[in-house]
């Protein structure tokens, strides 16, 4: 099984349009569809509680 861990500089990358970042991981994540359900995706709690 494969597991992917979002931090926060990746999170605030994805949602900030202004990001000099934002393209690569947008793009990352559209790639994401095709990946089986033995992969799974997560974020830390403490990253989305940095962002609020």
């Amino acid at each position: 099984m494969k597991k992917i861990l979002f931090d926060t500089n990746s999170l605030s990358s994805l949602l900030k349009k202004h990001d000099e970042h934002h393209n690569f991981f947008t793009s990352r994540i559209k790639n994401f569809d095709s990946l089986d359900e033995s992969v799974k995706i997560y974020a830390s709690i403490l990253s989305i509680f940095e962002m609020a």
